[in-house]
């Protein structure tokens, strides 16, 4: 009798191993058909009648899923709409599009301003790469005019700002009325922009446009490095005459003006004109002093006058570097900030205001309170500092439920590359979403670009 029954446990069990099986295979046989039909797999996926987790990892449609099969948080539009956008586009040869969801997703925010309906998109003949497929789609649903393909780099940075550079340009307008622009272009110089060599990023486009347009050459771009270029973002009347200034004398003494010194030049500018000075003392208080010198002009200066103050400057770094150095590990240890500015986002939730800061570090003390706060290792970025290899940024929070600030993140600035490295929550967390959109705001201001592991 015990015999009979385990027998027929055995019988029961193998039959029910081969009903999962037989669905699995059923499972599969959809998905591997759905793959053949891209407008229907999306329409299983939106409607939830394949799970992501179904679809092997070679899927070119892994990533779409996801967004479809997620909370919908995104403002522009609704989930149906992205859905219906990804149906309008499926071409059964072109479906390697949707591996770049990201981008998807930000055309589709910008759906008011299409020239085109999606549904009459075809790729160029040939165009079977991925990055080239979602580029051939945002020319043809946003340019009606010819755009530069270096501003191609809006779209692949994903960089809202200059995206509506890219729409704008598209429509036929001139880059001259673009939004947001940082720096008043001549029609010459706006010409200069629109044909900027391919291989430029867009700031750097900028930068050419305007030094052409002056008169200056395509060497004396290519001999200001990017950090010097974000800094003339700003006061860009002041920065003209310093770009005439080195457009005229770049070919009198190519020794004395050579790109290291053209960049020392303007980092001793940008530091004496434009950097206020954060000090703290050893109580722990806090002082802010202005520029060391805010009138500093460069009229009537010549090449060796200016060489010499940056060179008096950098001795006084070097000493500053050296004694900071000697102090022991008690000893409270400040360097100089970095020209990257603080940053402010004011918000509204609920109807309380939120006030969210964004604060350079520049003293031992600071990481190391930094440190305990947040539960990581951020006060042995002490060398690092001083060195000048990398900053260190907290960020915080502060609104009615938190009258004392609120420390949310802690960011780790890579100066060489002129990058955001770390973005560490407590405990080594990763940040929120929305603290990610905040920062991107600041490092758009800052003419900062995001590390790939973010």
């Amino acid at each position: 009798m015990t015999n009979i029954r385990t027998t027929l446990r055995h019988y029961e069990a193998e039959k029910a191993a081969q009903e999962k099986r037989l669905r699995k295979e059923q499972r599969e046989a959809k998905v591997e058909k759905l793959h053949r039909k891209p407008a229907k797999m999306i329409e299983a996926l939106f409607r939830r009648k394949i799970p992501v987790k179904a679809l092997p990892s070679f899927s070119d449609f892994q990533k779409v899923g996801e967004i479809l099969q997620n909370k919908w948080t995104y403002t522009r539009g609704k989930r149906e709409g992205f859905s219906q956008f990804l149906k309008d586009i499926a071409r059964k040869e072109y479906t390697s599009v949707y591996e770049e969801a990201k981008t998807l997703r930000y055309i589709f925010h910008y759906a008011p301003q299409w020239a085109r309906d999606p549904k009459g998109w075809m790729p160029k003949e040939g165009v079977y790469d991925t990055e080239e497929l979602v580029l051939d789609l945002i020319h043809y649903l946003f340019a009606k005019f010819p755009v530069p393909k270096f501003m191609n780099q809006a779209w692949d940075e994903i960089n809202e700002r200059y995206i509506r550079w890219f729409i704008h340009l598209g429509s036929g307008l001139n880059i001259r009325t673009a939004p947001g622009l940082p720096i008043e272009l001549t029609k010459r110089m706006a010409h200069f922009f629109t044909i900027a060599p391919e291989d430029y990023t867009i700031q750097k486009a900028l930068r050419y446009a305007q030094i052409m347009g002056m008169g200056g050459t395509e060497a004396l771009v290519d001999d200001l490095d990017v950090t010097s270029v974000a800094r003339m973002l700003e006061h860009k009347d002041f920065w003209s005459t310093v770009l005439q200034f080195f457009t005229k004398n770049k070919g009198t003494d190519s020794e004395e003006m050579d790109p290291e010194k053209m960049n020392k030049i303007v980092e001793y500018i940008y530091h004496q004109k434009f950097l206020p000075r954060r000090t703290r003392n050893r109580d722990g208080k806090w002082k802010m002093l202005p520029p060391p010198k805010p009138q500093l002009s460069i009229k009537g200066r010549t090449v060796d006058s200016l060489n010499k103050s940056v060179e008096k400057w950098q001795e006084e770094l070097d000493r500053e570097r050296e004694l900071l150095n000697k102090l022991g590990e008690d000893e409270f240890i400040q360097w100089r900030a970095v020209p990257i500015r603080d940053f402010t986002h004011i918000t509204q939730r609920g109807g309380r205001l939120e006030t969210y800061s964004i604060t350079q570090l520049v003293s031992n003390f600071e990481l190391k309170e930094e440190g305990k706060a947040m539960n990581h290792c951020v006060a042995t970025y002490v060398e690092e500092c001083i060195g000048g290899e990398s900053s260190i940024f907290m960020m915080t929070l502060k609104s009615k439920q938190h009258h004392k600030p609120k420390r949310l993140v802690t960011i780790e600035v890579g100066l060489t590359e002129h990058m955001v490295l770390q973005i560490k929550a407590k405990n080594n967390e990763p940040p929120s979403r929305e603290i990610l959109d905040i920062i991107d705001i600041w490092m758009d201001a800052e003419q900062l670009t995001l590390d790939d592991d973010y």
